[in-house]
């Protein structure tokens, strides 16, 4: 295996899945850390970056010529998004539009050429020999999808931890479809395993190799434990619920900058590297 992506998630906001995947990527070597939450992200906020640079993101919606223009309809009746309607000749909605480009071949008289809409950009920096991504969609758009691809092609890594937008939606597909691992992060509350065994049976549905982390863990409920058990889900470790913990990640600090807790992040790796099969050969 060239690459390794893993992929951290959470079925809701709030569970702690930044705080797991920066400390994650700060432990092990050579690492990117990308933050495809392009709603708003906020992971790079952990780590004291250098030589940022920024990417548009842009996708290609169509212009018409209305000189061109017959009024035939095929693109409009092709587009089952509804993003044209026909009012005498066709007007596109832009906020509706998939960039599906299907309008652009259905046209028999070239009176739509396609054109780029930014949709937002990716942020790249260095922090102590890793990458910093960020992906951040344009306020206003209907979909970050374009955004987080283009913020994972960018690494050029070959460990790579994807911190994921929180939830189940079309954002978090696109963000595990062609990961190699993926890391649910759930705290011990009825809320948060309800929400964890949404994301849970997405990742199942994809073959993906599954890990939990519990967080914030109050010693008392042990949901998450009797399904892990029950369903054979290996648990990479357990974070108790600690003020100082808490205290140093609300101040922009990474516990991993500790070594005793550097060195937990870097058995989880290893736990993640023999449940792959893969041993010492990415470590």
């Amino acid at each position: 295996m060239d690459k390794l992506s893993i992929a951290f998630l959470s079925g809701k906001g709030g569970t702690g899945k930044t705080f797991i995947s920066t400390n994650f990527a700060n432990s092990v070597p050579n690492a990117s850390y990308i933050d495809t939450d392009v709603e708003e992200p906020n992971g790079s906020i952990f780590f004291p970056t250098e030589n940022k640079t920024t990417e548009n993101v842009s996708v290609k919606i169509p212009q018409f010529d209305r000189e061109k223009c017959t009024g035939c309809r095929a693109c409009v009746d092709f587009c089952k998004y509804n993003a044209l309607i026909f009012i005498k000749r066709p007007f596109l909605v832009p906020e509706v539009c998939h960039s599906c480009e299907g309008c652009y071949h259905v046209c028999n008289y070239g009176a739509i050429k396609l054109v780029d809409k930014k949709v937002g950009e990716v942020e790249k920096s260095l922090c102590r020999g890793h990458e910093i991504i960020s992906g951040k969609m344009k306020v206003g758009e209907m979909s970050g999808t374009p955004v987080i691809k283009c913020a994972k092609e960018t690494s050029t890594k070959d460990l790579i931890a994807i911190d994921c937008p929180p939830g189940s939606s079309c954002l978090v597909l696109e963000a595990i479809h062609d990961v190699d691992y993926c890391v649910l992060v759930v705290e011990s509350t009825l809320f948060g395993f309800h929400n964890f065994k949404m994301v849970y049976n997405i990742c199942k549905k994809l073959n993906k190799p599954i890990g939990i982390v519990i967080n914030k863990y109050d010693g008392e409920n042990s949901l998450i434990k009797d399904f892990a058990a029950k369903y054979n889900v290996k648990i990479l470790d357990i974070f108790p619920f600690d003020r100082d913990i808490a205290e140093k990640t609300s101040a922009g600090n990474l516990i991993s900058n500790n070594p005793l807790y550097a060195s937990r992040f870097k058995i989880m790796y290893k736990k993640i590297l023999h449940q792959l099969h893969l041993g010492e050969q990415n470590e």
